[in-house]
């Protein structure tokens, strides 16, 4: 069993537990007690290098040794997470060439920091030789000291990974929120530069520039070309997974038994110019991949999240890092009205923790982390919540946990080694598109960050409306990246949704042709390779030959629009486009199946070599958010009908706007699954999905058998939901 499975079998439920309060001795007991009474098996603690090496050479552990033992006498588990942003201060005077700086010229020193009570943040770039030599000296001290521990259960190498400085407050000037421009950054791209183009000339060509020297190259400051912005937010990606497994060699180098993991940060908070994250990059590094997921409000933006998660993973497993226990009244501020509230600004009440958290194990997450056992008291982040209130009192949110628990560890061994079926659905996630939305948006707002009201970007409208789409319907998709792609794996589905695809390479465009013409069905919505190779624009929408797949290409004169309609042979649809209405020009043998309010051609149908693609003219997916889910989902089912997509289950009887999800995790001789009512409202619903020949099922949270049937190998069950109430039926031949 390797330590990718150990982690797995494991699958913790555990809280955050560290901050300055939760170190201090004289709570140990009572809170170690009642977490163990609650089901908490682990605790995640920031091992933060200030207090622990505050002189070069001086270690003091003793914190850390006291806190590992002390849980490890109720049987809970320590997982360390390397807290290298609280830097110790002589850090700062030993490198001060490493220190982050913006593109604004911006120099970082140390400073204090929400999550981080002891200074020291944002520590110092990775891309700094010299800095890594002396992280190195703290790692191998850290995990030596450590080594042969059983009550240390992992070693999260890095909290959330980015350029730590892009986290800070309060600043909206994006070039101050963009990193890092130090020497060592410079020229890591200038490396990496050469090794992507082989030449100056190259360069200069695709950047369409006239350097004499690789001295003259320098990363961009200033928004007036992409090029040369997609190579230097590509490098920061690269960068960041080279320091991430870097850090994990680190680890392994001086304990190669030491089970690891990295902490993604919140997926739905982070702007593509900032962030440096690309999940299909890091999945592999780590013995273990997390995420922190926290969107109570919207579950599909939690569940994109996960499902991002998993399928970087290759279905595999992965951890929650940090999820949801609420916050306090301190952050209704950052909303003007409720329905524009943060996802963090208000408290999560039992019902939705509940919710959230089979949620998340239903997406095949295999561990558990939960914000934090009491709030915080010393940084900004005491405003939030934690499971116990701040003196320790037990709360309605740890009788929910109670509940959890006891129902999760009955089934802990089986839900830990069950996965999701195959998929015949993929999503492609596309990165150059994400960027290159990111660099338009900059030139419209001139800021970095995602805001309250209407908060998300074309891009990640169109994933998260296509993501509920699928929601809706019954549909667990996978997503894939464009390398995936490239690589020709596309072909393991018999479906691709093409949600604002605004960027296509030749290999990407090559990758979809080939998929269709052997028998594969594609979705696409507006702009469909509006970019191409380099970013550079394409000459024709779609590029490079996918205009006889799509049997069309868009002109010029789009119309911009609020919402728009469709009319199609079967019905109207009201509100189903967004934002632009193109002009397609429709190729002889290709089939308009649906026309705008002014007969133009809306949606087209066409027939390439085995496959079949169907492509609708405005942002489809895009407006999903925005209108009403009921008629989106009744044209996205036409759009499915179109390719001949046939759905492993049905959902009947679900109110209009109302969300039951249906999830399925397959073991060897069982089923789970999932009945999820993510409204606020009660449905009675009938599910049919399609399983194996199974004789028995118990709905394991009532602990009853279900009136069950079966109809065309489907089996199916009737069932009342109250508002967020979830059901999970564990099917089998026992």
């Amino acid at each position: 069993m390797n330590k990718r499975e150990e982690l797995e079998r494991a699958f913790p439920i555990g809280v955050k537990y560290c901050q300055h309060r939760d170190m201090q001795e004289k709570y140990w007991d009572t809170d170690f007690a009642n977490m163990r009474d609650c089901g908490i098996d682990a605790i995640r603690v920031h091992a933060f290098w200030a207090p622990i090496e505050p002189q070069e050479g001086c270690f003091d552990f003793g914190q850390y040794d006291r806190i590992t033992e002390k849980a490890g006498q109720y049987g809970i588990k320590v997982m360390f997470t390397l807290y290298l942003m609280s830097a110790p201060e002589w850090i700062f005077h030993k490198h001060p060439d490493s220190r982050f700086v913006s593109a604004n010229g911006t120099v970082w020193n140390s400073n204090q920091f929400p999550d981080n009570a002891h200074g020291g943040w944002p520590g110092l770039c990775f891309d700094s030789q010299p800095f890594r030599q002396t992280v190195e000296n703290f790692v191998k001290t850290f995990i030596l000291h450590f080594k042969g521990n059983e009550n240390v259960l992992a070693v999260d190498i890095w909290h959330e990974p980015c350029d730590e400085a892009t986290q800070t407050y309060g600043i909206n000037d994006w070039k101050d929120k963009t990193f890092c421009y130090c020497e060592h950054s410079i020229q890591g791209f200038k490396d990496w530069l050469k090794d992507k183009y082989g030449s100056l000339e190259e360069l200069n060509h695709v950047w369409t520039r006239h350097f004499n020297s690789w001295d003259e190259v320098e990363p961009p400051r200033n928004i007036g070309t992409y090029t040369d912005w997609l190579d230097w937010r590509n490098y920061r990606i690269d960068a960041q997974v080279d320091s991430v497994d870097w850090l994990n060699k680190v680890v392994k180098k001086y304990d190669e038994e030491r089970a690891t993991s990295v902490h993604m940060g919140i997926f739905e908070l982070s702007h593509p110019i900032t962030h440096n994250n690309d999940q299909f990059k890091l999945a592999p590094l780590t013995d273990m991949f997390a995420c922190s997921c926290y969107n109570t409000v919207e579950p599909d933006v939690s569940g994109i999240s996960c499902e991002i998660m998993r399928s970087s993973c290759n279905n595999g497993s992965y951890w929650i890092g940090e999820t949801e226990t609420g916050s306090g009244p301190m952050f209704v501020f950052l909303g003007n009205e409720p329905e524009y509230y943060h996802c963090f600004s208000r408290p999560a009440d039992s019902d939705e923790i509940f919710n959230l958290t089979w949620s998340s194990i239903a997406r095949g997450s295999k561990g558990i982390f939960f914000w934090g056992w009491r709030p915080d008291i010393s940084t900004v982040e005491s405003i939030s919540l934690g499971f116990a209130e701040r003196n320790g009192e037990l709360t309605e949110r740890t009788d929910a946990l109670k509940e959890f628990t006891s129902i999760f560890r009955k089934y802990r061994n089986e839900l830990s080694q069950a996965y999701a079926p195959k998929s015949e659905m993929a999503i492609l996630y596309n990165m150059d598109s994400v960027l290159l939305e990111g660099l338009v948006s900059l030139m419209n707002s001139n800021k970095a960050s995602t805001v309250l009201k209407d908060r998300f970007y074309k891009d990640m409208l169109s994933f998260i409306g296509c993501y509920r789409l699928c929601m809706k319907n019954g549909i667990q998709p996978d997503f894939v990246s464009r390398e995936q792609a490239d690589e020709g794996k596309l072909s393991r589905y018999k479906t691709v949704l093409l949600p604002y695809s605004i960027s296509i390479t030749t290999e990407t465009a090559n990758a979809i042709a080939s998929y269709v013409e052997n028998g594969g069905t594609v979705v696409s919505d507006a702009m469909m390779g509006f970019f191409t190779d380099d970013g550079w624009a394409s000459e024709e929408c779609p590029p490079h030959g996918l205009r006889n797949i799509f049997g069309l290409y868009a002109r010029s004169n789009y119309e911009l629009i609020k919402h728009c309609g469709i009319d199609t042979e079967r019905q109207s649809y009201g509100n189903v486009g967004r934002f632009i209405r193109e002009r397609l020009a429709v190729s002889e043998g290709a089939e308009v199946k649906g026309r705008f309010e002014d007969k133009k051609p809306g949606w087209v149908v066409n027939h390439y070599g085995k496959g079949t693609t169907s492509y609708v003219g405005t942002m489809f997916f895009a407006d999903v958010l925005k209108t009403d889910l009921y008629e989106a989902s009744r044209f996205f089912n036409e759009l499915l009908d179109s390719v001949g997509f046939v759905r492993d289950k049905d959902i009947y009887n679900v109110s209009g706007g109302g969300i039951v999800e249906v999830r399925q995790l397959v073991g060897e001789g069982y089923e789970f699954v999932f009945v999820i009512n993510h409204s606020m409202c009660e449905e009675r619903v009938t599910v049919a999905v399609n399983a194996g020949a199974y004789k028995h099922a118990v709905e394991i949270i009532e602990d009853r058998t279900p009136e069950s049937s079966r109809l065309d190998g489907k089996w199916m069950v009737q069932e009342t939901l109250k508002p967020l109430q979830v059901k999970v039926y564990r099917l089998s031949d026992e």
